[in-house]
């Protein structure tokens, strides 16, 4: 579903995805059930192993949970750009989800937005300040998200042949992940920060 949405080509006469020629690394962290910090942090060496530009990150970790703070910043020192949502739980106890919600300027978080580009209702979002004595220092407040993308409505593929409709921050994220591989595509000498700047 995400995948598509990030670089699917046409289907049946319809246009799909953003990024259509972009090279994908895919790591799969999820088995059935749930996901692990072990497995994520494989699928980081794996990106480091490979000089992987963007990772787009449908997933997180709730609240001011650090779990991955040691390998998100090797990989950022190797000059990447992390885009991750930022959760869907706006009016519950978790509003924003790691790693979106770490101050990192490298580090987008993505919220959601519905076709008239009103924020969907359970998009998340907060003014955060992580705790003092955590991995981040100085504590600083700032907010969460970024940017918002499209993320409600949003129909991709299902399946070998078929097609679904969900909603979620989720589906902004690969949204904005794509836009950041075209704006870089058109120039690679460009530094992250120009790419960010752009976006």
């Amino acid at each position: 579903f995400c995948t598509a949405i990030l670089s699917g080509k046409s289907v049946n006469g319809f246009e799909r995805g953003l990024a259509c020629d972009a090279e994908l690394f895919v790591a799969k962290v999820f088995d059935r059930f749930n996901s692990s910090t072990d497995a994520i942090h494989a699928a980081f060496e794996y990106f480091i192993e490979k000089d992987v530009h963007i990772i787009s990150m449908s997933l997180g970790a709730a609240n001011f949970e650090p779990i991955w703070c040691d390998i998100v910043d090797e990989y950022l020192e190797g000059g990447g750009i992390i885009v991750a949502g930022i959760g869907n739980n706006y009016t519950g106890d978790a509003p924003t989800i790691a790693p979106g919600n770490y101050p990192s300027s490298y580090i987008v978080g993505v919220g959601a937005v519905d076709y008239r580009g009103r924020v969907w209702a359970d998009s998340g979002g907060a003014k955060l300040s992580w705790p003092v004595g955590s991995s981040f220092s100085p504590a600083v407040s700032y907010i969460k998200p970024d940017i918002v993308g499209p993320g409600a409505g949003i129909v991709s593929v299902e399946g070998v042949d078929g097609f679904d409709s969900g909603s979620g921050t989720s589906y902004a994220t690969p949204h904005i992940a794509g836009l950041l591989a075209c704006l870089w595509s058109r120039d690679l000498s460009q530094s992250r920060d120009e790419v960010l700047s752009t976006l």
